[in-house]
């Protein structure tokens, strides 16, 4: 069976499931444990008892938050590695490839991991992979090539061209490497690897699942790394608008992108309002913050909020990642018409909130000078 299912197939055809991918049949094949004379003598029939449904709640949301303040973390770092002089790939092209590779993985493997421990797919999925890729900022780019908001040594038909140019690769590299990594995930999931054994034994799924320590890891890991973000934030002023300001806002972010998925992406199975909502609220609220940096006198600490939210809350509510997914598991009229409408609603809200503003009154200078 291929990894990534076949565009036709009827997406209403496949099992619901309440998580942001949802939609997605990639990985959702099953997968043997081990073979009959690998596995211990006893545990070939156990199945690992539910987890509670609290504490799969209160779980998925703390992981939700430890991913996404990794994600926020990763997508600043690959954005810092990637921007140098002479650069041949825009910058957040990295974000996507990486977030891609990673959300390809882990949908693969989606029936071990929740076998594993069910919240442990969401947080890899809709808190890591979707919160290293974000739908908002490429829109402010595109739409800053459409209009040559920097200022570049052209104008008019090779504005176009740079911003067409961001948007084929932008789709063409996230539904690559969603593929890519739909195979990677196959990789670490021969049964001679490591992480196959642990993730398919049913005596280490039996341990995940009913383990007092594993419970209060999961619950614990969010909490605490959410806590030690602000008081970083508190402790290096220096850090503020670059970091952790960033990490304080990115977990509402990705909690807000997977609870609206949750409720609204079963509305219309072949269009993900979910999703579609929560990029088109981050790509508006990322040009209102854009141009809140640009116009009055801003302090220093309200420059920092203004980038953190843009980055962070912004950054890690919107995703390409799951978008990806979104457009390969939906019928090929129905992906078109989605990945078209999101496109152009998303460059919309861009000409309204923040080109609107600059093209009436311009914008001569960065009032915070973080970008």
């Amino acid at each position: 069976m291929s990894a990534i299912a076949s565009e036709d197939e009827p997406v209403n055809s496949r099992p619901p499931s309440g998580d942001i991918e949802s939609h997605s049949s990639i990985g959702s094949q099953q997968h043997a444990p081990f073979d009959k004379d690998e596995q211990p003598a006893g545990e070939q029939a156990d199945t690992p008892p539910d987890v509670p449904d609290l504490i799969t709640l209160l779980s998925t949301l703390s992981l939700l938050t430890f991913f996404a303040i990794w994600g926020d973390l990763l997508r600043k770092a690959v954005v810092a590695a990637g921007s140098y002089g002479g650069v041949t790939l825009f910058p957040l092209a990295w974000d996507q490839i990486l977030g891609c590779v990673i959300m390809g993985a882990a949908v693969n493997m989606r029936a071990d991991l929740e076998a594993y421990y069910p919240p442990l797919y969401t947080g890899l999925s809709t808190g890591l992979a979707g919160s290293v890729t974000t739908f908002s900022s490429w829109m402010l780019e595109v739409f800053q090539a459409y209009s040559n908001q920097r200022h570049q040594d052209h104008h008019g038909f090779h504005n176009f061209m740079d911003a067409l140019g961001q948007t084929v690769v932008t789709l063409g590299i996230a539904v690559a490497c969603l593929i890519f990594g739909s195979h990677l995930g196959k990789f670490l999931l021969l049964r001679r690897l490591p992480i196959a054994r642990i993730l398919r034994s049913p005596r280490y799924r039996r341990h995940a699942r009913t383990s007092t320590l594993s419970h209060v890891l999961a619950l614990a890991l969010g909490p605490l790394f959410w806590a030690g973000a602000a008081v970083l934030c508190g402790l290096r002023s220096d850090w503020r608008g670059i970091v952790t300001f960033g990490l304080v806002f990115a977990p509402p972010g990705a909690i807000l992108r997977w609870w609206l998925a949750k409720k609204l992406n079963p509305v219309a199975p072949n269009f993900p309002l979910g999703t579609f909502a929560a990029n088109m609220i981050g790509t508006a609220l990322i040009a209102l913050f854009f141009l809140l940096q640009y116009t009055g006198d801003r302090s220093i600490t309200s420059c920092g909020v203004l980038q953190g939210l843009s980055d962070g809350f912004c950054g890690c509510l919107t995703t390409v990642s799951t978008f990806a997914v979104e457009l390969r598991s939906i019928r090929h009229r129905h992906a078109y018409l989605y990945a078209f409408v999101s496109y152009a609603v998303g460059q919309i809200l861009m000409v309204l909130v923040l080109g609107a503003y600059w093209w009436a009154n311009g914008l001569n200078g960065s009032a915070c000078a973080l970008r």
